[in-house]
């Protein structure tokens, strides 16, 4: 997204954007995905990825909710100075012991 906004900015000295120097042309920053139709079988395949999409986005939170509570509830309370025991077996290292 920085690089988009930083690109679609005209320069000072050129005057123009980078897109326009490096493509010709400047990309729109929010492009329409679906543009209006008038084939009904269009609409409804529209519609039916739509539902789709929130359908995943609501079972994504919904996944992320229970993760949260997950995590919270079995951890143990640690504070500075504790000793805790490091399990070393998963961890990758440049050579062998």
């Amino acid at each position: 997204m920085a690089e988009f906004m930083y690109n679609g900015r005209p320069h000072s000295v050129t005057k123009q954007t980078l897109f326009y120097l490096m493509y010709g042309n400047e990309p729109t920053g929010f492009p329409m995905a679906f543009p209006k139709m008038n084939v009904p079988a269009v609409e409804e395949r529209i519609s039916r990825l739509l539902k789709a999409r929130d359908d995943a986005r609501a079972a994504h939170e919904l996944a992320r909710q229970v993760q949260i509570k997950r995590s919270k509830k079995n951890s143990p309370p640690f504070s500075k100075g504790d000793l805790v025991w490091l399990d070393a077996r998963n961890l990758s290292r440049g050579y062998q012991f």
